[in-house]
């Protein structure tokens, strides 16, 4: 079945989609690509900058952390410890 209904399907799913002949068939020319390639070839060429900026970005996030309330982190004040007891197996629930 599936040698059949796989192919089947591709050709339902993978559909070539027919193009005029002044418009483009390179699905990287939307605005939001040509507004990506403008900031990496900023980034290569400013690479100085870029590095500068992400690492003030960085520090920026550390003090922003020191800032956050204690409260959003609550202490674990609860006494208590943990135990793994291993027993034979077999052994009764009681003898826990």
């Amino acid at each position: 079945m599936s040698v059949y209904f796989v192919p089947y399907l591709g050709t339902l799913l993978l559909k070539v989609k027919n193009h005029s002949a002044g418009e483009s068939t390179e699905s990287f020319d939307g605005a939001f690509y040509e507004k990506f390639r403008f900031l990496v070839t900023w980034c290569v060429v400013n690479r100085w900058k870029a590095i500068g900026i992400t690492v003030l970005i960085f520090v920026m996030g550390i003090v922003g952390m020191s800032q956050v309330q204690q409260q959003f982190f609550p202490d674990s004040s609860r006494p208590e410890i943990l135990v793994d007891l291993s027993f034979v197996e077999g052994t009764a629930i009681a003898a826990n």
